[in-house]
């Protein structure tokens, strides 16, 4: 007779075992992150981040498996869309709101209250929505966005700003006597202007809020682990019972950002020259240590083609200056950049050693990628070139690009660009490197 799980840690044990044999890519995923339960939590029930899934203790105390097993999915999939290594926003709280919303869209539970973006917004596209999208609409009360609130009540007392039992400020401790009146956390949300709440079983209010994203923060090696297991999950069917719509969006999520390693790792096989150098270090292959050996240093020497085109706005550009000063925290020593537009302007070429505020920026005509390829058939000393555009021009057709495909990475200024030339040219077999850049909008403290 099978003995009913009666700890938080045994639950956890039991879903796992569940998960292994039923469910692979929740499988694959928890055991990724580092399981920690903290006995004596009682600001969330559970939340991810920094490569761990923690519990919290006192509010999971008398949980029952079923809505334990809602609650750890929610999280899994949370991670699998890498909401919490990725795309951060700058205030944490209504980031996570957006993420629950988002994941409640496309899963269904039994034992749990999970809104849906449609339930808070009074709009059913909304459920077909992204992170960003849903973070934008998302309106919580002023005193929310600044953290703090006003109470009222007589007495000395600790109140709660979600509970109802005092006033006070949100997340600390405030005066009351319990009859105060105040400001309900839980009212007010909707990004509507309807009053619809935001908070639910997977946010209770803003201080749970708070608590659930201490560790959210870009993280690139997270992302990694997650992608190698979404690629396992695809090749194998190894999805279980995940909507098809959430596997096509967490599948999505495999697009890539700009990534200057991931740049120079694409390139490896075919943009590395070797130069060949003396040495005393080694013989020589003929007349052994009496004369000078060689030995060969690998180099890659880029053109970065920067489109400066009228369709390129100065955000653009700027993005494009970070892009570049970017390559020298990787150990590239120099790096040449030129402008273009309908034409490549040669006087334009400017050898980089270091970071550089500024630079000069010449065109904002049409745009014509061709003569940057011209311009790589008759500099045949750049191993490779990278082509930061908006992606809008008509069809590239030089013969330089049809021999040299491999040697090109075609950077788009944003995803809505990245995604308007993978539709355009993306199934052109001179178009093999395409990625782009997105700002980060996250805020530092």
């Amino acid at each position: 007779m099978n003995v009913l799980p009666q700890t938080l840690e045994e639950k956890i044990e039991y879903v796992k075992e569940h998960w292994f044999l039923m469910e692979p890519i929740y499988f694959m995923t928890i055991c990724t992150h580092k399981v920690v339960i903290h006995p004596e939590e009682e600001r969330y029930a559970i939340r991810c981040g920094a490569m761990k899934l923690e519990f919290g203790g006192k509010r999971l105390a008398d949980i029952s498996v079923g809505k334990l097993d809602e609650l750890m999915r929610v999280e899994i999939v949370r991670i699998l869309l890498k909401h919490p290594y990725q795309r951060i926003q700058p205030n944490l709280v209504k980031n996570l709101i957006a993420s629950n919303l988002v994941v409640a869209s496309n899963m269904k539970f039994e034992y749990i209250k999970a809104n849906k973006a449609s339930e808070v917004f009074g709009d059913e596209s909304c459920d077909k929505q992204s992170l960003e999208y849903i973070y934008d609409r998302i309106e919580l009360p002023e005193d929310e966005q600044e953290g703090e609130g006003e109470g009222e009540g007589e007495g000395q007392g600790q109140g709660n700003g979600s509970n109802g039992q005092g006033g006070g400020k949100s997340q600390q401790q405030g005066k009351g006597n319990g009859n105060g009146n105040k400001k309900n956390n839980r009212g007010n949300g909707g990004g509507n202007g309807k009053g619809n709440s935001p908070y639910d079983d997977l946010c209770n209010d803003m201080g749970s809020g708070m608590a659930q994203t201490e560790t959210w923060s870009e993280d690139d090696y997270a992302v990694a682990e997650i992608d190698n297991i979404i690629e396992k999950a695809d090749s194998s069917n190894g999805w279980g019972n995940l909507p098809g719509e959430l596997v096509e969006q967490i599948k999505a999520s495999l697009i890539p950002k700009f990534n200057y390693k991931s740049v120079f790792k694409r390139f490896r096989g075919n943009l590395l020259s070797s130069k060949r150098c003396l040495t005393r270090m080694k013989p020589n292959r003929r007349f052994g240590f009496t004369t000078m050996g060689s030995k060969r240093e690998f180099t890659t020497k880029l053109l970065v083609a920067i489109d400066t085109s009228g369709s390129v706005g100065s955000d653009d550009l700027a993005n494009a200056l970070g892009f570049i000063n970017g390559f020298f925290k990787y150990g590239i020593e120099e790096i040449d950049v030129i402008n273009w537009d309908v034409r490549c302007y040669d006087d334009s070429l400017i050898n980089i050693k270091k970071r550089k505020p500024t630079i000069e920026v010449t065109g904002r005509g049409g745009t014509n990628w061709n003569d940057v390829f011209r311009y790589m058939s008759e500099h045949r000393d750049y191993n490779g070139v990278i082509i930061f555009t908006d992606g809008y021009a008509d069809k590239p057709d030089h013969p330089w690009l049809s021999l040299h495909p491999n040697r090109v990475l075609w950077c788009m200024t944003n995803k809505n660009d990245y995604e308007a030339f993978m539709k355009n040219f993306g199934n052109m077999d001179t178009v093999v490197h395409v990625s782009y850049i997105e700002a980060n909008r996250r805020k530092k403290n």
